[in-house]
């Protein structure tokens, strides 16, 4: 899960299996987010340290990018062995 300041303003949760989920009223709502993890789900998410909207999602499948606070993503996995 990675919220931004201030805390409970918009958090972005990955879940296994279902995908990327954020809300932007402190948890009381949720919109599915999974543009581009169709049955694939997500093992870590991690908030780049400097840039606020930048966060990166592990899944099986490989590596994805949002640069809009996980609004929408890019796959970034090029290089990555798939899931062995």
């Amino acid at each position: 899960m990675r919220s931004t300041p201030p805390r409970g303003t918009a958090t972005t949760l990955g879940t296994f299996p279902a995908g990327v989920f954020k809300s932007t009223d402190g948890g009381r709502t949720w919109v599915d987010k999974n543009l581009t993890f169709t049955n694939d789900g997500i093992m870590f998410l991690i908030a780049h340290p400097e840039k606020k909207d930048v966060i990166y999602a592990g899944t099986y499948n490989g590596v994805s990018r949002s640069v809009d606070g996980g609004e929408s993503w890019e796959v970034i996995s090029e290089g990555i062995p798939p899931e062995q």
